[in-house]
């Protein structure tokens, strides 16, 4: 600390000892300091973000004739590195498809640690499935992938457009896209 410096001589009382400047100065810098610390940890991000791996669609299950009876989906989420980024235990998936497409059944042949079947909603031209993964996922970790099935409503050469969203608390989602035709 350099040395202090005071306007008042030496011979009168200022009112305000040295001593008592000293203390200041060192209640002071914390102050200071906090201040100034804040800011930078609230620019480091400390809310996550969500991204699709993977997030494709194709047919599968194919009956005599060569048509694809089932579309199979594969699923991969990340909580994207950032600077003090959540953990998180629980990522939820909505896959949307057009009703004419699929039957809303629940989804078969449903595989990836973690991963579980919450529910199939239609909500006007669309059915939205949900899916929970659950586990420790840490900053710049991904889920396991998420494979499965959902039953066709109708078997004709088609061109089908999926939509996908990723969800978790604290942290920013994810959309994508996929599309497949199917033969």
């Amino acid at each position: 600390m350099g040395k202090q410096t005071s306007d008042v001589p030496a011979h009168q009382s200022a009112g305000v000892g040295r001593r008592a400047i000293v203390r200041t100065g060192v209640w002071t810098v914390p102050a200071v300091a906090v201040a100034v610390a804040a800011p930078a940890m609230a620019h480091s991000g400390g809310t996550g973000k969500l991204k699709f791996d993977t997030f494709n669609a194709f047919g599968a299950d194919y009956n005599g004739a060569g048509q694809a009876t089932t579309i199979e989906s594969q699923v991969q989420v990340q909580n994207q590195f950032v600077q003090g980024g959540p953990t998180l235990t629980t990522v939820s998936v909505i896959v949307t498809y057009p009703a004419g497409r699929v039957t809303g059944a629940a989804p078969t042949k449903l595989t990836g640690d973690g991963w579980g079947f919450a529910s199939a909603s239609q909500s006007g031209g669309q059915w939205r499935y949900t899916f929970t993964w659950s586990g420790t996922l840490a900053s710049s970790q991904s889920t396991s992938t998420l494979d499965y099935r959902v039953a066709r409503s109708d078997i004709t050469n088609e061109s089908v457009n999926l939509d996908a969203v990723a969800i978790a608390s604290g942290v920013t989602t994810a959309t994508a896209s996929a599309s497949t035709n199917l033969r």
